[in-house]
C-alpha cells in the first residue's frame, strides 16, 4: 500500500500546546531573570522605558499589561516599530550639546561612535533567543508527552518548523533529516541560530534614503541618526526572501507531497511568503489540512485561503483540538 506523502508545517502553537513556555512573555520572563539590563535597553527602544516599580503612583499591574499587549503579544511584527521619535530626540539633543559654529559638520564620526554604542546590544538578541531555548529543552521538551499519537515515529513526512524546539525530534523521535527548522534552532538542530526578528524590509530603505538626503545637505547629524535607524532596523529583519532562497534545495523535494498539514500557526503576514512557496512546489492537487485555535486565527486563515487561491474542496478546516486528539 502507498503511504500519502505528508508535509507538517509546524507553529508556535504546536509547542504550547504541549506546555512549553515559548510565548514571546516567556522570553521577556527569562530577560529579566538573565539580563535585567538588556531587556531595559531593548524596551526602551521600543517605547517603554523602565518604570520605577517602588513608586506608590506607579500601577505596575496596568503597565506590565499595556507592556504585553502593545509589545510583547506579537513581539516580532512589534520589532518593525521602534521608537523613531525619541532617538530623533536624543539626537537633537546631543547635536544641540556640542554646539557647533558651523552647523552639523565634522560630527559624523561622533554620533556614528555614539549610536554604535548605543545600540549594539541588539545584536545580541540572537544569543539570548537561543539561551532560553537551551532553557526551555532542558526543563521542558524532555518531559513533553506526545498529543498526537500518530505523528510518533513518521517516517514517509516532512516537517518544515517555524519553532526553535526540537519537539519533534524529541518528543515523537521524528528523524532529524526529515526536519527543517527554517528559522533556525540550536544546535545540533540546526546550523543557523535562531532568527527573530520582523519583516518590513522598506525600514531600512527608507532611513537609508533619508540619510543620503542630509548627506546632500552636508547635514552630518541627521545623516548619522537616519543610519542608525537603518541599521537597527536591519539588525532586527528577518528576511524571508532570503531565508527562503538558502532553504530551496528543501522546497525543491517537495514535489511529491500529496497532503500538506499546518498546525500551530496564526496565519499572519510572517507566515505567507512560506505558504505561498509551499504551495508553488507541492502537488497541484494535493490536500490541505489547516488548524487554527483562536477565532482571530481562523479568520486569518480563511483570507490565506483566499490569498492562495487553494481549491476549497481540496481544503479542510479544524480547530487544533481535533488534531491533538487524534490517536
Amino acid at each position: 500500500m502507498n503511504l500519502v506523502k505528508k508535509l507538517y508545517v509546524i507553529g508556535n502553537g504546536f509547542d504550547l500546546a504541549h506546555g512549553l513556555p515559548t510565548a514571546y512573555w516567556d522570553f521577556r520572563s527569562f530577560l529579566e531573570k538573565r539580563d535585567w539590563d538588556f531587556l531595559v535597553e531593548f524596551e526602551t527602544l521600543y517605547g517603554f522605558p523602565q518604570i520605577d516599580e517602588s513608586d506608590p503612583y506607579v500601577n505596575v499591574k496596568m503597565w506590565k499589561e499595556e507592556l504585553k499587549k502593545v509589545l510583547w503579544n506579537s513581539l516580532e511584527e512589534n520589532m518593525a516599530e521602534p521608537d523613531v521619535s525619541s532617538i530623533l530626540n536624543t539626537s537633537d539633543s546631543i547635536v544641540g550639546q556640542l554646539d557647533l559654529d558651523g552647523g552639523n559638520i565634522g560630527i559624523e564620526d561622533t554620533m556614528n561612535a555614539y549610536w554604535k554604542d548605543r545600540f549594539s546590544f541588539i545584536k545580541t538578541l540572537p544569543q539570548y533567543v537561543s539561551k532560553w531555548i537551551e532553557n526551555v529543552e532542558h526543563e521542558y521538551v524532555l518531559n513533553a508527552k506526545p498529543r498526537n499519537m500518530s505523528m510518533i515515529g513518521e517516517s514517509n513526512s516532512r516537517f518544515i518548523t517555524f519553532n526553535y524546539t526540537s519537539t519533534l525530534e524529541t518528543c515523537y523521535h521524528i528523524d532529524d533529516k526529515c526536519v527543517t527548522h527554517i528559522h533556525g534552532s540550536i544546535v545540533p538542530y540546526s546550523d543557523n541560530m535562531p532568527i527573530m526578528g520582523h519583516g518590513y524590509k522598506i525600514g531600512v530603505y527608507e532611513h537609508r534614503q533619508k540619510a543620503r538626503e542630509a548627506d546632500n545637505q552636508f547635514d552630518e547629524g541627521r545623516k548619522s541618526i537616519e543610519n542608525a535607524i537603518a541599521n537597527i532596523y536591519n539588525d532586527t529583519i528577518k528576511d524571508t526572501d532570503v531565508i527562503i532562497r538558502e532553504n530551496e534545495h528543501v522546497f525543491r523535494k517537495l514535489n511529491d507531497i500529496e497532503q500538506v498539514i499546518i498546525v500551530g500557526l496564526s496565519y499572519g503576514n510572517v507566515d505567507l511568503p512560506y505558504l505561498k512557496k509551499i504551495k508553488r512546489c507541492v502537488c497541484r492537487v494535493a490536500k490541505w489540512e489547516m488548524y487554527y485555535y483562536s477565532s482571530t486565527d481562523r479568520e486569518q486563515l480563511e483570507k490565506v485561503i483566499m490569498i492562495l487561491d487553494l481549491d476549497p474542496s481540496l481544503v479542510k478546516i479544524a480547530h487544533t483540538n481535533d488534531f491533538f486528539t487524534k490517536c
